[in-house]
């Protein structure tokens, strides 16, 4: 079995992977929650205004409170800007696997920031 540690600040060289904050949702809404190339193949369909936005953060946030939720908001460290999201979404901890999924806003698409994340998150 596991030690859950639950969603832990990550550092990169350009990025901060951290847990969602409320204030993080014009961010959110203005970069990828409202694009539907972004979501198109997420389990939500894209917001419509920011209170949709505020609302799906304070579910993410209030889950927190349990160590086998791995959610974090990605930050590019020389702005403060947030740009997408990072999780893990099926943990198997039988046979130590899990499913990743991830959004980002489309400016920030072909920079390897992504891949940037993953690899932290993974590893």
């Amino acid at each position: 079995m596991l030690t859950q540690k639950g969603t832990q600040i990550i550092n990169t060289d350009r990025l901060l992977l951290r847990r969602f904050r409320c204030d993080y949702a014009y961010d959110m809404f203005k970069n990828w929650v409202n694009d539907r190339e972004v979501t198109k193949f997420l389990t939500w369909k894209p917001h419509n205004n920011v209170e949709g936005t505020k609302k799906i953060i304070e579910q993410w946030v209030n889950e927190y409170e349990h160590n086998n939720i791995y959610n974090w908001a990605i930050e590019v460290k020389k702005t403060g800007e947030v740009i997408g999201g990072i999780s893990i979404v099926k943990l198997d901890e039988n046979n130590y696997s899990c499913e990743i999924g991830y959004c980002m806003s489309r400016k920030y698409w072909s920079k390897g920031i992504m891949s940037e994340s993953l690899k932290v998150v993974y590893c």
